[in-house]
């Protein structure tokens, strides 16, 4: 929504998008980071960051894909 998609990214930096939050973020887990990336970073995300969809996934193991949709309440 209202991204210059001819700006070529490795990733998101707020700063280089006007102060813009994504509204979509998708972690690559791993065993070592599972914890973090459903825990402080889910938090920082929806709390900090008000991110509409968050989503985690190690690739290691198909069967882990979660996510989370932030609602107006």
């Amino acid at each position: 929504m209202n991204v210059d998609s001819s700006n070529s990214r490795q990733g998101w930096v707020i700063w280089e998008e006007n102060g813009r939050y994504p509204d979509v973020i998708v972690e690559l887990m791993s065993p070592s980071t599972a914890a973090i990336d459903k825990g402080i970073k889910k938090n920082l995300y929806e709390q900090t960051f008000r991110t509409s969809d968050y989503f985690v996934y190690d690739p290691f193991n198909p069967n882990s894909l979660q996510g989370w949709h932030l609602d107006d309440n």
